[in-house]
């Protein structure tokens, strides 16, 4: 009698990033925020018109808010031609980032009002000049077209980046007469929040664990836009014992680096 041949090995499972996927993530932002603080004489400022720049030129600088982030993500995948992937992802994160500088002009040094005239009799001191950032959150919705080799995926990235920045300052200073001794003391602080809209652009790589899991490190820049905060600072006793003593403007741009792993799930296909 004929002897039947054995039936063929099952065929290996093709790789494939086609269906939905939703998954988790955790990583580090560090931002680069430039900064721009300019100061002009209050109401009640002696001996200035009110609105005259004080204190030399705008100070510029930068604020690098750093810290832990961690998230979650949703997508779809769809992959073609036979090696190219197209999708789109949207993600949400919690945020840690923050940062502070102080001493924007240099504490305890005393500094000219303006550069001429009988006020550089009396330099001003500050103990305390700063500005703080924070990101408490941001999110993402972003496509994706990459390129597939097996199980290993190499993508772009970007789209639409929105987020919450929290900003706050606080001042604390006086003014001296150049033979010695203090003619007043001042101080303001403000502290803001909006929710801000920008952009983001990136890429990654993401390689299949199993079917339905798998791994990715990405990295995006995220640029949220720029804020402008005004806000005053008042006399606290001396002379004039009350009233406007300056008015502050700052500017911020807010632009972050994101580097994350993840995890993903798949089904469909």
């Amino acid at each position: 009698m004929a002897v039947k041949a054995p039936p063929p090995p099952p065929k290996a499972a093709v790789a494939t990033w086609t269906g939905y996927y939703a998954g988790v993530n955790i990583g580090y932002g560090i931002g680069d925020d430039p900064t721009t603080v300019s100061t002009v004489s209050g109401a009640a400022f002696p001996g200035l018109t009110p609105g005259t720049p004080i204190y030399g030129a705008p100070r510029s600088f930068s604020i690098d808010p750093k810290g832990v982030i961690g998230g979650g993500q949703v997508g779809y995948n769809l992959q073609f031609a036979p090696s190219w992937v197209a999708g789109f992802e949207a993600d949400i994160q919690g945020s840690g980032m923050r940062n502070q500088q102080n001493c924007i002009i240099p504490c305890g040094a005393p500094i000219s009002t303006v550069p001429t005239g009988f006020l550089t009799f009396f330099p001003v001191t500050f103990s305390t000049l700063s500005e703080e950032h924070k990101i408490d959150w941001f999110g993402t919705v972003r496509g994706r077209f990459g390129y597939a080799a097996g199980p290993v995926l190499v993508y772009a990235t970007g789209g639409l980046a929105y987020g919450e920045v929290n900003r706050n300052g606080n001042v604390v200073g006086q003014t001296n007469f150049i033979l010695g001794g203090t003619v007043n003391s001042f101080a303001g602080s403000y502290s803001a929040s909006s929710t801000k809209a920008g952009w983001t652009l990136g890429g990654g790589v993401e390689g299949q664990l199993t079917t339905n899991w798998s791994v990715k490190a990405e990295y995006l820049y995220i640029d949220l836009g720029t804020t402008t905060d005004s806000f005053s600072t008042f006399y606290t006793s001396g002379f004039p014992a009350t009233g406007q003593a300056g008015l502050r403007t700052v500017t911020s741009s807010f632009r972050e680096n994101i580097f994350r792993a993840g995890l993903n799930y798949k089904w469909g296909g």
